[in-house]
Formats: C-alpha cells, sequence, structure tokens
C-alpha cells in the first residue's frame, strides 16, 4: 500500500476536536487540502549573511537565523457533513491572530502532520494576515468554499511530545547509564529533573 501523510488542523476554540485535512479520515468535517495550495508547510526558512575579503576566492558565512515559518494553506469547505454556512464559520474560527488574552488556558491553532517515519509532529501557527476567500458567487447556494489562509509559525520547527527515561537511584548511591538520542539535525535541549540529593549530570 502507498503510505501517505496525515495532516490535521486543531483550532484554539476546540483543541481536542481536530479538523483531519489530509490522509486517513480526511474532510471529517467536511474540509480536506486543496491541492496545489499548500505552501511552506514542509521546510522551516534560513536566512544567512555572508561576505569576502577582496582577495578571496568565494566566501564566508558570517551569520545563520532560522526565522518564522510562513505558511499558506487552501482548504475545500464543502456542505457534506453540515450546512455550508455552518461549517465556513466554525471552520473559520478555529484559526485566529493571537493568544486570547483573557483566557489563561487559551492556546494556538495547532498543524500535526503524522508519518511512518517520524510519527506526530507539531507546529502551532496563528493568522499573519487577512483570509483570501472570494468564492465569485454565493456559497451557500453551491455548497463550497475555498478559503486560503494566510499563517505564521513564530515557532518555525515541528515539535513532539517530550520523551521522559526514569532512572532511580538506590538508598544511598548509585550510578548508571540513560539513553538520549536526536534523530534531527537540530540542536535538542534536555532537560534533567532530580530529586533531592547530591547528583552529577552530563554537560
Amino acid at each position: 500500500s502507498v503510505m501517505t501523510l496525515t495532516i490535521k488542523a486543531f483550532g484554539w476554540d476546540y483543541p481536542d476536536d481536530p479538523w483531519i485535512l489530509h490522509g486517513e479520515g480526511q474532510g471529517n468535517r467536511g474540509v480536506w487540502l486543496s491541492q496545489d495550495q499548500v505552501k511552506g508547510l514542509f521546510e522551516a526558512p534560513i536566512r544567512q549573511v555572508w561576505d569576502a575579503t577582496a582577495q578571496q576566492i568565494g566566501g564566508t558565512l558570517r551569520g545563520m537565523w532560522r526565522d518564522v515559518r510562513d505558511i499558506s494553506l487552501g482548504f475545500h469547505v464543502t456542505d457534506r457533513v453540515a450546512p455550508i454556512d455552518v461549517t465556513l464559520s466554525a471552520f473559520r474560527k478555529a484559526f485566529t491572530y493571537q493568544v486570547d488574552r483573557w483566557d489563561h488556558n487559551a492556546v494556538l491553532p495547532r498543524i500535526e502532520v503524522i508519518s511512518d517515519l517520524s510519527g506526530a509532529r507539531s507546529i502551532d501557527v496563528q493568522l499573519c494576515d487577512t483570509p483570501d476567500f472570494n468564492p465569485g458567487t454565493d456559497p451557500l447556494v453551491t455548497g463550497y468554499g475555498n478559503p486560503i489562509l494566510p499563517l505564521r509559525a513564530g515557532q518555525p520547527n515541528y515539535y513532539t511530545p517530550d520523551v521522559v527515561t526514569h532512572f532511580t537511584a538506590g538508598t544511598t548511591s548509585a550510578s548508571g547509564l540513560i539513553t538520549i538520542s536526536n534523530p534531527t539535525p537540530l540542536p535538542m535541549f534536555h532537560k534533567f529533573v532530580v530529586t533531592r540529593c547530591q547528583a552529577t549530570l552530563p554537560d
């Protein structure tokens, strides 16, 4: 069988009720990704500065930044699950320009990409411009809309749930090893949590 990605969107309003946009179960709420309208979802942007001296052959990298990630996603919004005005409204409300400052439990909308190789990876997004929705005719008559959402991820890299490894020491002293791996080309930040004791941790 052909392996495919599964792509889901989790709105800020109902972060536990996904819109399945591609792959198995796509269109569960009447919305899925449009072909050729997916930009910025796969590669995080890199910006570099190079210079060269007067006699230098070639150049030298002087700095590199990982900028915010801009994503543009187009969608087929249909009346297959609910009336088109209900689906359009619910889907638009799932995306916001910023975290709700009045809600201390508020979260940003989240895009989740699932693959057999990497499992589930997520990226938090927010609207960074006005959505492009110009149906050209009455969507209530056609039962269809094609909004294109301009999204931005302030943290451009995907993240996964924390991997936790436990180590239990004896009543007096103990030493041992835990396995740490980083299957990515990016630095990985490790966190150690210890109970009250005298501990020696790796650098």
